[in-house]
């Protein structure tokens, strides 16, 4: 199963750097058709940018299925199974959070460096309970997107599901923000990704609460963080995955953080009075991977299921 497949190979190889990388595809095209279409910003000239990314990367992908199934099923497999491999990132999620435990195991600026690396907040003078709770939130949060939601779609669609999901993420990373520049000419793809991730961060609670409970970590309080603190966040997805990673790790996540200077207040999530250890970006690290695994099982069933 192209599935399977391409889920060992992110687990053992992880994300290749390569120039044909679907993401860097996906990416150079939004960026061609922002500097191409964006005049004054307007939420039209998003949906077309959008429009025209998603066509570009779904027909090269189909360009690439098609003449992969004329030249035999191995190639079709094997085609299938590197589209959906280049949109899993289980082991990149990984060692990026581990660079930071590394890093503060160093030293704090070590920490902060690395950390700098995966999140969008301002680092500096970060005190060590806030780099280690920002890392684990990097982790718990992009679960879904890195693993959850592409699997599902490869599971439901194929692997054109995948590459769907996977363009919309890019252009939700790249053009997605609230800010002047982006305020409605992303509010699309922002839009979008959230209506595929919508289901998604929603079941993530299945595969956390069984890795919990397999890593003897708090599973009762998981289930309750999720029950209560799912929706404290502004994004509708965001705090799902969250809420059962604090809940799980005894650890209040969210908090006050700064942005380009400034000041952003976010509600907590969670409720423990524990103070965050360097070794809690360890346990989001096994905790996300466990669920991983569960997880590609899970979506195995579901493609085993449609065949049937």
């Amino acid at each position: 199963m192209a599935l399977i497949a391409a889920f060992w190979l992110d687990w053992f190889l992880g994300e290749p750097d390569i120039p044909f990388h679907p993401v860097r595809i996906a990416g150079s095209a939004v960026s061609y058709c922002e500097k191409s279409l964006r005049r004054k910003g307007t939420i039209f000239e998003g949906v077309l940018s959008a429009v025209i990314t998603l066509a570009f990367t779904l027909s090269a992908a189909g360009v690439s299925l098609y003449y992969a199934a004329k030249a035999g099923s191995f190639w079709y497999f094997v085609v299938s199974t590197l589209i959906i491999y280049f949109s899993i990132s289980v082991r990149s999620l990984a060692e990026h959070a581990d660079n930071v435990r590394k890093g503060l195991e160093k030293s704090e600026d070590e920490g902060r460096k690395e950390l700098s690396k995966i999140v969008s907040r301002d680092t500096e003078n970060m005190p060590k309970e806030k780099i280690v709770t920002s890392a684990v939130e990097s982790v718990s949060e992009n679960y879904v997107d890195a693993v959850v939601s592409p699997m599902l779609f490869a599971a439901l669609f194929g692997p054109m599901g995948a590459v769907l999901f996977k363009t919309v993420s890019t252009m939700d990373s790249m053009i997605g923000y609230k800010n002047e520049k982006f305020l409605y000419y992303g509010r699309f793809a922002a839009r979008f990704d959230d209506v595929l991730n919508f289901l998604p961060a929603r079941l993530s609670i299945i595969p956390i609460t069984i890795a919990s409970f397999i890593l003897r970590l708090n599973t009762k309080n998981a289930i309750r963080c999720f029950g209560k603190f799912r929706l404290f966040h502004a994004s509708p997805n965001s705090a799902h995955p969250m809420s059962a990673f604090a809940g799980a790790l005894n650890l209040r996540l969210g908090g006050a953080v700064s942005y380009f200077g400034k000041i952003t207040d976010k509600p907590y999530i969670g409720d423990s009075d524990r103070a965050a250890e360097t070794a809690d970006i360890t346990k989001s690290v096994r905790l996300m991977e466990t669920s991983s695994v569960i997880w590609a099982v899970i979506c195995c069933l579901i493609t085993l299921w449609k065949v049937i």
